[in-house]
């Protein structure tokens, strides 16, 4: 669905996926979730890309970097419910380095165990890299995928696993809870790589 495609730009979407991913971030990491500041940040660049997906699987795609020429209060997605998301990924692009790191990745827990989350990563098989600048094709060769998960949670590991990621570092005592009372937890850093997008644009893992 997304090599080759140009991501939505929808103007004013800003607003409405700035509102969204707070609402997404409080249901999916209640424990460590993005603040306000982080997510406005995020949404101001055109390196960052958000793929949200709804309980039947559908996909939409933005390019999150508002159009500084669209009135402010217009735009595809405005009047939708926040609660109609299931599930999003938030994307950057590394520049010059043909990468893609997925920064969050999260399921609200009412559609968990549907397989929303390995129907994201899917997806993700099929990116092109050059989102910031949709204008311009795919220069050639392999597309990384790049992600960190904590070393306990070991779902999203064995998800990730089975789904052809490995392990490329490991990051000493990375994760600490917010007030500094909880235990300290290794981040485990994971990479895939894709083939080349020219290919068929089928997924490119063995399960």
């Amino acid at each position: 669905m997304m090599q080759g495609d140009a991501p939505t730009r929808a103007p004013g979407s800003a607003a409405f996926l700035e509102t969204l991913l707070e609402a997404l971030e409080r249901d999916c990491f209640p424990d460590n979730a993005w603040t306000a500041p982080q997510i406005a940040a995020s949404l101001l660049s055109p390196a960052f890309r958000v793929i949200l997906i709804a309980g039947d699987a559908s996909v939409q795609d933005y390019r999150v970097a508002p159009d500084p020429s669209a009135p402010p209060d217009q735009g595809d997605g405005q009047n939708q419910d926040p609660r109609e998301a299931a599930g999003y990924a938030l994307l950057q692009e590394l520049e010059g380095e043909n990468t893609v790191e997925i920064l969050r990745l999260g399921i609200r827990p009412d559609f968990r165990r549907r397989g929303l989350a390995l129907s994201l990563l899917e997806n993700l098989d099929r990116i092109n890299v050059n989102f910031s600048n949709p204008e311009e094709s795919e220069t050639g060769g392999p597309i990384s995928l790049l992600l960190e998960v904590s070393a306990e949670n070991a779902g999203a590991l064995a998800l990730y696993q089975r789904h052809g990621f490995e392990e490329l570092a490991r990051r000493r005592g990375y994760y600490r809870s917010r007030d500094g009372s909880g235990p300290v937890t290794d981040a485990i850093v994971l990479r895939k790589t894709l083939s080349n997008p020219e290919d068929s644009g089928q997924t490119h893992y063995d399960d």
